[in-house]
């Protein structure tokens, strides 16, 4: 049950906690439909897990019971012990990390930096595998994971805040050469891991991130040396780029090869358990067995059972939950868990692009992106709720749903009514002195 991943998270937990303490920090606790939402979904999992007839699974209660706690944490410490430029500086980090740490065990066939590797599960079998299908030297990266999906959606979460790193970090040639940089290796990675989910939500996400915060960069005039420099940068990158393509024509063609193999894994129709069709068999499946019990749910991830409960083309010996968050907790926890799961992290997502486009708060619109990169992450994967990848998200929700009560307290924007968004007459775009 416990995850390499559980014990980083953990004491990350415990020390913006002792922060806290130490700073005697007071944290205001506001009520509303999310706070409502996390208590609500937390009752129901329990209930539901106490009664169920497949066995209680306390472990994975105790981890979502964490994610929750440490979200509502963020969310009420935000502004004083976490801040956006800690969620902001943090993201372009981890993507350099994570991208370098990649392309190394790429290069070297070898779980190089992988923490997992270290003090949880050797996951070898992983960054070989795909190698060993196409007989050839290349492997599906996991980066300090171990999880090549998992990376992938740090770099799909953490792209946009990347994109507009400069506009945060004072837009000077460092933070330029930074976000210039970044954009490379980030790409690179996400290649690397050939995850098709992630790379169809990265086109996805950033794409509609571009053409909306496009709006909101100034377009003032810049010095002409400034621009040399930068011109000159990003010409010898390119330079690069182009001489590491034209020197390794075999190390390409075997990543192009790798890519059209996992794309004609997802697209093919018989019911292998990397395809489309198995994942949404698995979504049908839930359907069906949430319509046999649509009230109080069948316990903790014992959605991962209802296969040989319901007629289904899912083979009986597949014990793996729904690749679909809300289909999981709606078989795991009934119509009641399905709403407050889908309160809990829709909401916050629907608010921040409410608030970013009508009052062109650019914060709002890098933190809505990530959050819709989350939800699409949801419909295919497991990962959200992960160890790898979970406490990220929870992070995020509260970071958003603190930002949100930022506005709240300029009088910007309410939260404190159920699901309703009211804005002041003054919806005036946020300065480079209110970041915060």
């Amino acid at each position: 049950m416990l995850n390499a991943w559980h014990f980083p998270a953990f004491f990350l937990f415990l020390y913006f906690w002792f922060r806290h303490y130490h700073e005697k920090i007071r944290i205001p606790l506001p009520v509303d439909w999310w706070s409502i939402s996390i208590v609500g979904l937390v009752t129901i999992l329990a209930i539901s897990t106490l009664l169920s007839p497949h066995g209680a699974n306390w472990g994975y209660y105790l981890s979502f019971l964490f994610y929750f706690m440490f979200a509502q944490y963020v969310r009420y410490s935000y502004g004083t012990v976490i801040t956006f430029r800690t969620i902001l500086i943090f993201g372009v980090v981890a993507i350099f990390v994570q991208s370098s740490i990649s392309i190394i065990q790429q290069l070297t066939l070898s779980q190089f930096g992988s923490i997992t590797a270290l003090i949880g599960e050797n996951q070898e079998m992983m960054l070989k595998q795909l190698g060993s299908e196409l007989n050839m030297g290349v492997g599906r990266i996991g980066g300090t994971l171990g999880f090549s999906n998992a990376v992938g959606n740090w770099i799909v979460v953490f792209f946009p805040f990347l994109l507009a790193y400069p506009r945060f970090a004072g837009n000077t040639s460092f933070s330029w050469i930074m976000q210039k940089t970044g954009i490379v290796l980030g790409i690179i990675c996400l290649i690397l891991t050939f995850s098709v989910g992630n790379l169809g939500i990265f086109f996805i996400v950033n794409g509609l991130f571009l053409m909306v915060y496009l709006r909101f960069v100034p377009r003032g005039r810049k010095p002409a040396r400034r621009t040399i420099l930068r011109l000159a940068i990003l010409s010898l990158l390119f330079i690069v780029l182009l001489i590491a393509v034209i020197v390794n024509p075999e190390t390409n063609e075997t990543i192009s090869k790798g890519l059209e193999y996992r794309i004609s894994m997802k697209s093919a129709d018989t019911m292998s358990v990397a395809s489309g069709a198995f994942r949404l068999e698995m979504m049908i499946t839930s359907w069906k067995y949430f319509k046999t019990n649509p009230f109080l749910g069948i316990g903790v991830y014992n959605s991962r059972l209802i296969y040989d409960l319901v007629e289904t083309n899912i083979p009986d010996w597949w014990n793996i939950a729904p690749h679909n968050l809300y289909c999981m907790f709606a078989v795991d926890a009934g119509i009641l868990g399905f709403l407050f799961y889908s309160i809990l992290t829709i909401y916050p997502m629907v608010a921040l692009f409410w608030v970013g486009l009508r009052r062109r708060d650019d914060i709002s619109l890098v933190l809505g992106c990530a959050l819709f990169a989350v939800f699409l992450f949801g419909q295919i994967y497991l990962t959200p709720i992960l160890a790898q990848f979970g406490v990220l998200y929870m992070l995020m929700l509260g970071i958003a749903m603190g930002h949100l009560d930022y506005l709240r307290r300029r009088k910007k924007f309410r939260t404190d009514l159920p699901l309703r968004m009211e804005y002041s007459q003054n919806p005036e775009p946020c300065t480079k002195d209110e970041f915060h």
